[in-house]
């Protein structure tokens, strides 16, 4: 399971045998020192890797179409930064000095050991130049990863911001209907020393009396009192036992309070974001990064003619590896004779 982490531009391998999401985030953990909650793993189209499904769900983890990971550290605290050992740009793979054995064969009488040199050199500067092509490639193909995990990246915002619209124009239409009938709701809650006082005018009806006693939250000894009593309690006092005497009154004021939270500058501040949510990733400075059609086919241009060098220097090598089996061939028969 290939999976490529998009802020040091390094493709890691996982084993295959991990098989919920949240396993895979375990294991990040444990290799990387990357908290789970830090992680966000994406695949191409933005879609983003739910814990509880499995990997294989998601039809990723190729070497040409790996897991995404983001560390989500490096954003929300921008004075992070990735570990300095995982962004060294990899200079390829160790090559010989050959300078030497270079000077030296200048110098070379026309033998048949200076020709076996010679070959011998040729083919050596042909695998330097084939290593240092492939790890060319592999750093390009890292760039492209890094693209692709970009573009992921961007599709994962921009499925965000268009859920997060749609969730807002459906609060903001509910929360206008609310204030519209804002006046008469706190006129309920005003009203509720009104009910109470109402309540207590109320006489206690006997069938209430009758089913206390099936209520498990009332007493036995309560409904000893409510029965002893009941010819003198209204209804306010009945629903005593359940509320305290300032409960009315506390209600009254709460309701209220919440109410008051909600008006027209929430509206407003709401709209606000929206606005200015939309206008910073409608700008294509954020959504894509400048020049970077034209890198890519100037580093293919590149790679072309360095494999075109590669492939001469191969046709090189091996003309003299001909040619020095030529001259032993023919060294050997003269010897012979």
């Amino acid at each position: 399971m290939n999976v490529f982490d998009s802020d040091s531009g390094v493709m890691m391998k996982f084993d295959n045998s991990l098989d919920l999401v949240s396993e895979l985030q375990e294991h990040i953990e444990q290799v990387l020192k990357i908290p789970v909650a830090s992680q966000v793993l994406l695949v191409g189209g933005g879609t983003a890797l739910s814990p509880s499904q499995r990997v294989s769900a998601y039809s990723a983890g190729s070497d040409t179409n790996p897991i995404f990971l983001y560390n989500k550290q490096y954003y929300v605290y921008p004075s992070n930064t990735a570990p300095f050992k995982l962004t060294v740009v990899d200079s390829g793979p160790e090559l010989m000095d050959l300078h030497a054995e270079m000077d030296e064969s200048l110098v070379l009488e026309d033998t048949t050991d200076s020709i076996f040199f010679r070959s011998y050199l040729a083919s050596s500067f042909y695998e330097m130049a084939e290593k240092s092509m492939q790890a060319c490639k592999r750093l390009i193909d890292e760039q492209h990863l890094q693209h692709q995990g970009f573009k992921a990246m961007i599709d994962n915002i921009q499925n965000k911001v268009s859920t997060a619209n749609s969730s807002a124009v459906t609060f903001l239409s509910m929360l206008q209907e609310f204030l519209e009938n804002k006046s008469h709701y706190l006129q309920l809650t005003d009203s509720l020393q009104d009910v109470a006082a109402t309540l207590a005018t109320i006489p206690l009806l006997p069938s209430l009396v009758e089913q206390v006693p099936q209520d498990p939250m009332t007493s036995i000894a309560s409904c000893k009192d409510i029965e002893g009593q009941r010819d003198n309690m209204s209804l306010l006092d009945w629903l005593q036992p359940y509320i305290s005497s300032d409960s009315v009154h506390q209600l009254s004021q709460t309701c209220t309070k919440g109410l008051q939270q909600y008006n027209e500058e929430m509206v407003s501040n709401i709209q606000t974001l929206l606005t200015n949510l939309e206008t910073n990733f409608g700008n294509k400075a954020m959504r894509s990064i400048g020049g970077i059609s034209a890198r890519f086919s100037g580093l293919e241009k590149l790679l072309n003619d360095v494999d075109q060098i590669v492939q001469e220097q191969e046709d090189l090598t091996d003309v003299s590896s001909c040619r020095s089996n030529v001259d032993w061939k023919f060294e050997n028969k003269q010897s012979s004779k």
